[in-house]
């Protein structure tokens, strides 16, 4: 009896990191284009994302390699297959900027086999943190700072993005 569990739990474990083992990315980064809405004033830099596409839910949840996407935005835009990677602007805080120059939200949408999947993703941005156990001034101090910081910190798009098909 012993023989037989030990191939058992052998196994087991192998289908669970293949499971969890992400496709590899086999075609070189995508550069989203930019549409007139995005000057070179508010550009400061690139990050490098990734989009990976999924059909079912809960264990049924499966990775797809060939799912076409659109990344959309009021200032870049980029078509993909996934998983893929795609190398998207980060862009400058300033007050001057409208909304302090965070870019609109980016639009994904993703097809295979005849499903879809839609999802909007935020540009990130620094968050603000406080000292504690420093009193109010240590509070104080430490929350200007970081505000300072946060200001001088560009907005990015997550670097992470997982599209559930439906």
């Amino acid at each position: 009896m012993k023989i037989l569990k030990k191939p058992l739990v052998l196994s087991s474990l192998l289908l669970v990191a293949a499971c969890a083992t992400p496709l590899k990315i086999t075609e070189p980064p995508t550069k989203a284009s930019h549409k007139s809405a995005l000057t070179e004033e508010r550009i400061s830099g690139d990050n490098t994302i990734v989009v990976r596409a999924y059909t079912g839910t809960g264990k049924e949840r499966v990775e797809v390699a060939g799912a076409l996407c659109k990344l959309d935005s009021l200032e870049v835009y980029a078509s993909i297959t996934t998983p893929a990677k795609v190398i998207m602007p980060t862009f400058r805080q300033r007050k001057g900027f409208a909304n302090r120059g965070r870019p609109s939200d980016l639009q994904v949408i993703c097809k295979y086999n005849g499903e879809t999947g839609i999802q909007s993703f935020v540009a990130k941005e620094k968050e603000i943190t406080t000292a504690t156990n420093a009193g109010l001034a240590g509070a104080i101090f430490t929350t200007v700072i970081s505000g300072a910081i946060a200001s001088l910190t560009p907005w990015a798009y997550p670097e992470a993005i997982s599209i559930d098909m439906d």
